[in-house]
C-alpha cells in the first residue's frame, strides 16, 4: 500500500519534531480500502507525545474514523484533493467527530513540510531505509530497495513476485524489526514496517542474512521451523525475492 510509505514518514517526521501538531489533540482511525475491500488500517493518537502511529491493530478506540482508498488518501495527504470536497463527494467517508477529523489538514501539512525543509535528506530518503541499521538485514533490505530503484523496467517483476511481503525480524526471540516489500507496485518498494501484507514472513536476524545470500534454501529454512509463513503462502517467490538480492542478479 502506498499509505504504508506515507504514514512511515509522517511518523518519522512527528517523532522528530513533535511540536509540528501540537495543537492537535486526539485519536484518529484510518481505514484503507483497494477496490471496495478494507486492506489494512492505521491508528494515529495525538494524545502522547511523541505522536504514535500504529497499524492493523485491533481494539483501539479513536474520536474519529476516516475510511477512504488508498489512492484518495495519498492525494489528501499530497494536497491534491480537497477534503472537504472529498468527502462530499463521498471519496471519503468520516464517523465520530468530524470537527477533528478537519484537523487532518494540518496534520499532512506538517509533516510534508518537515521533509521539505529538508532538501537533502528527503532526496537520500528515495535510497536510504529507516529502521534498525544494528540488525544484520537492514542491509540486506537497505541493499534491495538500492538495486530495485535503479530497474527501468519493473513489469516483469512485478509479474513474477507479485503481491506484499511483511517480514518481521526477531533478535533473541524478540521483534527487533519489520521491512515491507511492496511488488504490487511499479516500481517496487521497500519500506519500514509495520504494515498490512499478502504474506507475513518471521525469521530472526541471523537466518534471514543466511537465506539471502543463500547459505540457507529458502524451503529448507520453511521446513526446519527457522523461517515461519502466513497469508498468501509463496516460499518459491520469496526465493526470487531473495535472489534480487545477490550480486549475480540484476
Amino acid at each position: 500500500m502506498k499509505s504504508s510509505a506515507l504514514f512511515s514518514e509522517l511518523g518519522s517526521a512527528l517523532a522528530e519534531d513533535p511540536d509540528l501538531v501540537k495543537s492537535v489533540k486526539g485519536t484518529f482511525s484510518f481505514q484503507i480500502t483497494e477496490k471496495g475491500k478494507q486492506v489494512g488500517s492505521f491508528h494515529l493518537d495525538f494524545n502522547v507525545s511523541p505522536p504514535k502511529i500504529t497499524s492493523n491493530q485491533t481494539g483501539l478506540k479513536s474520536d474519529v474514523t476516516i475510511k477512504v482508498s488508498d489512492d484518495n488518501l495519498v492525494l489528501l495527504a499530497d494536497g491534491k484533493l480537497n477534503p472537504m470536497q472529498a468527502f462530499m463527494q463521498g471519496k471519503i467517508k468520516v464517523s465520530g467527530q468530524i470537527a477533528l477529523a478537519q484537523k487532518l489538514d494540518t496534520v499532512f501539512k506538517a509533516g510534508k513540510k518537515k521533509m521539505e525543509a529538508k532538501p537533502v535528506a528527503a532526496a537520500a530518503s528515495t535510497s536510504a531505509l529507516g529502521g534498525d541499521a544494528t540488525l544484520k538485514s537492514h542491509a540486506i533490505f537497505a541493499s534491495l530497495k538500492s538495486k530495485l530503484g535503479a530497474i527501468k523496467d519493473t513489469q516483469r517483476l512485478n509479474e513474477d513476485i507479485k503481491g506484499t511481503y511483511l517480514f518481521k525480524v526477531t533478535r533473541a526471540q524478540k521483534l527487533a524489526g519489520e521491512f515491507l516489500c511492496d511488488f504490487d507496485q511499479s516500481p517496487p518498494s521497500v519500506v519500514v514496517g509495520p504494515a498490512s501484507s499478502d504474506v507475513v514472513v518471521t525469521i530472526d536476524d541471523v537466518d534471514l542474512v543466511n537465506v539471502a545470500i543463500g547459505k540457507y534454501d529458502a524451503v529448507h529454512a520453511f521446513m526446519q521451523g527457522k523461517m515461519k509463513v502466513t497469508g498468501k503462502v509463496r516460499i518459491r517467490k520469496l526465493t526470487k525475492l531473495f535472489d534480487l538480492y545477490r550480486p549475480s542478479k540484476l
